[in-house]
């Protein structure tokens, strides 16, 4: 039964299509967010996730927006490391890394070529 849970799941985020909030902007994208709560101590939690996103269409609300750019795209790494100090107090490290983010123009007919931006690095180090 586990099995084809776990095989829905995996059919099902095949390709997931969604308006994402930092598409193309200089946010971090949104993972993790889950409150861990409290771990006992000694317990020691860790997560992480990868994270892909290819957007060629930007809207507001529910309507397509001017076109800025041609599309964007990232790969977004995002870690979580929790350890129980006390029975009533964790220490959280979080770290996001984006692998990749690039965002491409629109195509200049007088220059012939596309802008391209592209970036590597850290995004958001929070320690709670």
């Amino acid at each position: 039964m586990r099995a084809f849970f776990f095989l829905l799941a995996l059919i099902a985020a095949a390709q997931v299509r969604g308006q994402g909030c930092c598409s193309g902007g200089s946010g971090s994208p949104i993972t993790g967010g889950a409150s861990q709560g409290v771990l006992p101590a000694g317990q020691m939690e860790l997560a992480s996730s990868l994270q892909y996103l290819r957007s060629d269409r930007f809207k507001v609300q529910d309507r397509d927006t001017a076109q800025l750019f041609d599309h964007f795209k990232s790969n977004y790494i995002y870690s979580r490391l929790g350890y129980g100090i006390t029975k009533n107090f964790t220490l959280s490290v979080e770290m996001g890394y984006y692998l990749n983010k690039t965002q491409v123009g629109l195509y200049d007919s007088v220059l012939l070529r596309s802008d391209v931006i592209e970036s590597s690095g850290i995004a958001d180090l929070i320690i709670f």
